[in-house]
């Protein structure tokens, strides 16, 4: 075999060798966008599984809720103290999940859920009540998702 020859054999071997080194990628690309996709689904899930845990567990918060979920302004100081707290828990699981969404890292599907449970928690007059008290301690860019998509206002930013 001539100088040539060998050098043409050698171009298809590398050749060979990289395709096989790009399917090989492709299949780590994949597994390591799936374990990424599922990390930060969890880090949205979590959030809201931390409140409802603390609800599960405290029957006097889960009072201070009930009432306050009906009127924010007949809680006493304290019990406003603990609504504010888990009200900011709520709001800021909220918030994370919208900006995830918004960054492509959530799903349609996964926003419409969140969106319905959303729509709950402001289906109680005392948590519309809270909003409007404490809206101005999450960001702009949920105030307005919250007005406009949640509540059907026009937002006040």
């Amino acid at each position: 075999m001539t100088l040539s020859g060998w050098s043409a054999l050698a171009q298809i071997v590398c050749a060979v060798a990289v395709v096989v080194a790009v399917v090989y990628l492709a299949g780590q690309l994949r597994r390591t966008i799936r374990a990424l996709r599922s990390a930060v689904y969890e880090s949205g899930v979590s959030p809201h599984a931390a409140y409802l845990g603390i609800l599960a567990q405290d029957n006097d918060l889960a009072r201070v809720i009930r009432t306050g979920t009906a009127d924010y302004h007949t809680l006493r100081s304290e019990d406003q103290l603990q609504f504010w707290a888990l009200g900011h828990m709520v709001l800021n699981a909220f918030e994370k999940e919208q900006l995830l969404h918004r960054e492509g890292a959530l799903s349609a599907g996964h926003q419409e859920r969140s969106v319905k449970v959303l729509r709950w928690w402001f289906s109680h007059p005392g948590f519309v009540q809270f909003w409007d008290a404490e809206k101005h301690l999450v960001s702009d860019d949920f105030v307005r998702f919250v007005e406009t998509s949640v509540l059907d206002r026009e937002a006040q930013v």
